[in-house]
């Protein structure tokens, strides 16, 4: 599973959750981008509202969605791991 296609949300996520001013940008994203999975944009808001259990957001989550959440909450726990998801020109 190619969960690049997904860095624009993951990376957005956790840099909302450790900057709680980019969170609008991030609302408005999925709304526009994301508006027909609602399981993964509750589990997100989960998220945002401070909940890290994997059981309780993942539980209603299908692989894909499962993750997408997984690499939002290692983005959170290590930042690092967001680099995974930043193109290697970017970088530069």
């Amino acid at each position: 599973y190619e969960l690049r296609q997904h860095a624009q949300l993951i990376v957005g996520t956790a840099s909302a959750v450790l900057n709680p001013e980019v969170r609008q940008q991030l609302e408005d994203y999925m709304q526009k981008v994301y508006r027909q999975w609602q399981d993964l944009i509750a589990a997100i808001q989960q998220i945002l509202n401070g909940q890290r259990d994997e059981d309780i957001l993942c539980e209603r989550l299908d692989m894909d969605d499962y993750l997408i959440v997984i690499a939002i909450l290692r983005g959170i726990n290590d930042p690092e791991t967001l680099k995974a998801f930043i193109p290697d020109d970017a970088e530069a």
